[in-house]
């Protein structure tokens, strides 16, 4: 019992640790109005040197992939969208002139929009073809949030199709439950080979989920509030 003792105090420990980084990266809401006041009235972002190509190059192969998948097909409004965005990326850092960072930037949120907006097949299809463009810079416990979702609402569309049920199913009414080792290995398909310290985190324990270690579990329900 002493082993197991000394391992829950320094799981505790590094929970603790996780959460004290997490609260150093926040600013207090008064600091962040003042921020952005700032930031509209004294900065404006020009585009200088901007690749050009790569937006182009994105645009054709996101139009080819979109259409030959059966899914909405990209518009230039897409394209616009991507400067505007990378325009106020570059104004929230401050800067004089827009750069690559706030391209990807752009390109990883205009990306997410349009790809959410496809049916289930073509999101998926649509998701793994532009991965490297999704995962720009992305906090490790966001994307591993945003995976987990994915995972639970894929094995709740399951759940609905297994019942014999029509329409679109939401899990609300019952705890949906997908294995550690699927989530893990998703994981691992975005090079992070470990996830513990995503378990203790806010990220995970705020939402409605709870690990159940002697099922090698992760157990999504939203009644438990």
């Amino acid at each position: 019992s002493h082993p197991v003792g000394l391992k829950d105090k320094k799981d505790e420990t590094q929970a603790a640790e996780v959460e004290k980084r997490e609260d150093k990266s926040r600013i207090n809401q008064e600091m962040l109005r003042k921020y952005i006041l700032y930031a509209r009235q004294t900065c404006k972002p020009k585009l200088h040197n901007i690749d050009d190509d790569r937006i182009s190059k994105l645009y054709s192969e996101l139009r080819r992939e979109s259409m030959n998948s059966g899914g909405i097909p990209i518009a230039t409004r897409h394209i616009e969208s991507i400067i505007r965005m990378s325009e106020a990326h570059a104004k929230m850092h401050l800067r004089e002139y827009v750069n690559s960072d706030d391209i990807d930037m752009a390109i990883s949120c205009m990306l997410e929009g349009f790809i959410s907006t496809q049916k289930f097949s073509v999101k998926r299809a649509l998701q793994r073809h532009f991965q490297s463009y999704l995962n720009f810079k992305k906090d490790t416990f966001q994307l591993l949030k945003f995976t987990l979702d994915e995972l639970i609402r894929e094995q709740a569309n399951y759940q609905k199709l297994t019942n014999g049920e029509d329409g679109e199913f939401d899990p609300y009414d019952e705890p949906v439950k997908i294995s550690m080792e699927d989530f893990e290995a998703r994981a691992r398909e975005l090079n992070i080979p470990d996830v513990t310290n995503f378990y203790k985190s806010r990220a995970f324990k705020n939402k409605e989920y709870q690990l159940d270690k002697t099922s090698q579990l992760i157990v999504f329900d939203n009644n438990r509030r």
